[in-house]
């Protein structure tokens, strides 16, 4: 009988044997289905049982969620190229704006203080040079001294006047010691000569100038007038009417009387230190001229006020300069000065920039500003500066087709170099609207 049971062992194999994972309860004969595992070979066989169809309706979500997302993906780019599309479009209806970068010609110029220059007033029509008018100003500057007892002083009173020009659009001169004369009769004299400018149209010309008092007294202190005339012109009227002056402040320095006595010492230290102070506001004054103007080439005369009570204590010293000073047109000025190089300017617009000081000498002795040439040199150094008409260049340009630019600048003989920018999908220049035209400093175009 034991032979048997071995024999249907062997025979039945697997079924004989107990199934791997099985535990000791099972073998002990305990069954339940916490205690049933199942092996891997019956899931894997379990799954192959399924119907394909369930198993697509199990995979169904997973893939449909990839599906919209990647329909997501595919309709942004969609949206990018198609505004991409609507820009291009605008861009070629509406346009687009160039850029030109211009260099102009510049020439260096190293004035030789041996090399003359003559200037010639407006008023001398057969100038073809340089030419100049003619600028007055008048500057003060006082101080408190020490007095020294007191005197007897005879004072004349002095103020400053407009005087205009409706006469002529020609310069009036009026000679020195010229009478104006106040509504009430009281006579003031300018102290040099003066040049009066043309009218402009209806808008007269003007110059400003101090005048003084025919006689001491403080009579002369009046205040502010509409108008003074000029009696020596009565005998032509138009320009008797035609040529007046106008005052805005009082005038001041009339007295007869006593007044505070200073040392004579003390009012020559006075005077001097005031005309140093006098000497550094001139210039400070011309350089503030519109157009080319030089302290050396200036007629400055000095005049001393009557000393008067300081109420603080002391005499008050005062002195006054009244200033003429040529000046040159800065265009007239540089295209003559660029020539006389031979800064081949003769057919083109020019400026000139000073390059640190640009001083002037007078050759001999200064004549009588206004009336005659003057003969002076130059020293320092500037540039000369071709200029450059923008809007010329964009009408030149505009509707044009790219390869036309070089052949187009080549016309415009201040311009030393030029580089263009139009917008990629054109070979047109836009509308000269849309034409931006940048110029170089000059100071980095040599």
């Amino acid at each position: 009988m034991g032979k048997d049971y071995f024999s249907d062992i062997d025979d039945a194999g697997a079924e004989a044997q107990p199934p791997r994972g099985e535990t000791e309860a099972s073998l002990s004969g305990e069954k339940s289905i916490r205690n049933i595992s199942v092996s891997p070979r019956r899931s894997a066989m379990t799954q192959r049982m399924v119907p394909p169809e369930a198993r697509i309706r199990q995979e169904a979500p997973t893939t449909r969620r990839g599906f919209f997302s990647s329909r997501l993906l595919l309709w942004g780019i969609v949206v990018i190229v198609i505004l991409g599309i609507i820009g291009i479009a605008a861009a070629f209806i509406l346009g687009g704006s160039t850029t030109v970068t211009i260099t102009p010609r510049v020439h260096q110029v190293t004035f030789d203080p041996s090399t003359q220059f003559t200037a010639y007033p407006t008023s001398d029509a057969a100038s073809s040079g340089i030419v100049y008018t003619t600028q007055t100003f008048d500057i003060e500057e006082s101080k408190t001294v020490p007095a020294n007892g007191v005197e007897k002083a005879e004072d004349r009173a002095s103020g400053t006047i407009t005087v205009f020009n409706a006469y002529s659009d020609k310069p009036a001169r009026l000679i020195k010691n010229t009478r104006f004369e106040s509504p009430n009769g009281l006579i003031f004299r300018i102290p040099a000569s003066i040049e009066v400018p043309g009218k402009n149209g209806a808008t007269p010309g003007q110059i400003t100038v101090t005048v003084f008092a025919d006689q001491a007294g403080a009579q002369y202190n009046i205040a502010p007038t509409d108008k003074f005339t000029v009696p020596g012109l009565k005998s032509t009227p138009d320009m008797y009417n035609g040529i007046y002056a106008r005052s805005t402040s009082a005038f001041t320095g009339g007295y007869v009387g006593e007044k505070p006595a200073v040392l004579p010492a003390a009012l020559e230290s006075a005077r001097a230190e005031l005309r140093s102070m006098l000497q550094s506001k001139v210039q400070e004054s011309i350089s503030g001229v519109q157009g080319f103007a030089f302290a050396a080439l200036s007629k400055i005369e000095y005049e001393s006020a009557p000393t008067v009570a300081d109420p603080a204590g002391g005499a008050k010293v005062t002195e006054k300069a009244h200033v003429t000073v040529p000046v040159f047109p800065k265009e007239q000025f540089a295209q003559a000065i660029a020539q006389a190089v031979s800064a081949d300017a003769a057919d083109s617009q020019v400026s000139l920039q000073p390059q640190g000081q640009l001083s002037a000498q007078v050759s001999g002795t200064l004549p009588e500003i206004g009336s005659a040439p003057i003969v002076f040199g130059l020293s320092g150094s500037a540039l000369v500066v071709w200029d450059v008409d923008a809007d010329a260049i964009k009408q030149a340009l505009a509707g044009k087709d790219q390869s036309a630019f070089k052949p187009i600048i080549a016309n415009f003989l201040g311009i030393k170099d030029a580089s263009a920018r139009p917008p990629f999908w054109t070979s047109t220049f836009p509308a000269a609207d849309k034409i931006e035209i940048t110029i170089v400093d000059p100071t980095n175009a040599q």
